[in-house]
């Protein structure tokens, strides 16, 4: 996990900050814009992120598979990629060759007479329903402690005894979206855990106690 210190849409590269890798290879990790996919237009410096790591040429890490660690934004953005390509798919149908339909899976070309099959486009998958929305990603009502929180970069995380209880020992990631105004450090809450679409915990409906 880091966080994305720099990037450029122009050069498509920039750097993720990571103090645990840092101190081993003393440089940030290095990230190219194709190892970002459909993030790179919301992946913004200052953004948590996670991703896989290797050694490059000069055995220096760079960062492949990156994405942003709040499970919301993650989300929403493969949920309008996702619509984005049915919006394709469904104009690729209206396009047809013009024509009359001869009934047996295909349109007659009204010049030479020859039929023509059409060919179905491909389909973008139904998207999946987000996981802070989906019942069956939630792991329960718990409480804890707010251990960090950034308003300027927008996320923090959460100590919960009673989560850990049940085997999630990492801490759970917070997002401004889900946190009350007046929360900060040291602030007792309450919330709603569910699992994000990399399998950590991520906090909703978070009320101060």
């Amino acid at each position: 996990m880091g966080t994305l210190k720099s990037f450029s849409q122009k050069t498509g590269f920039g750097f993720i900050a990571c103090p645990e890798l840092h101190e081993v290879f003393g440089a940030d990790v290095f990230v190219h814009v194709k190892q970002m996919g459909p993030f790179s237009s919301v992946l913004m410096p200052g953004t948590p992120v996670t991703f896989a790591v290797v050694i490059g040429k000069e055995n220096k890490p760079q960062a492949y598979d990156v994405q942003p660690m709040d499970g919301l934004l993650a989300e929403s953005t493969i949920h309008n990629v996702s619509e984005s390509m049915v919006d394709m798919s469904q104009m690729s149908q209206m396009a047809t060759f013009p024509g009359a339909f001869t009934g047996l899976g295909g349109f007659q070309d009204p010049f030479t007479g020859f039929g023509h099959t059409e060919i179905p486009p491909k389909t973008a998958p139904a998207a999946a329903k987000r996981k802070w929305e989906d019942v069956t990603a939630e792991l329960g009502r718990f409480r804890g402690v707010v251990k960090s929180f950034n308003g300027a970069k927008g996320f923090g995380f959460i100590i919960s005894e009673e989560l850990q209880a049940h085997g999630y020992t990492q801490d759970v990631f917070l997002s401004q979206a889900h946190t009350p105004a007046t929360a900060q450090a040291g602030s007792n809450v309450s919330f709603t855990a569910f699992l994000n679409e990399r399998s950590q915990p991520q906090a909703k409906n978070v009320e101060l106690i």
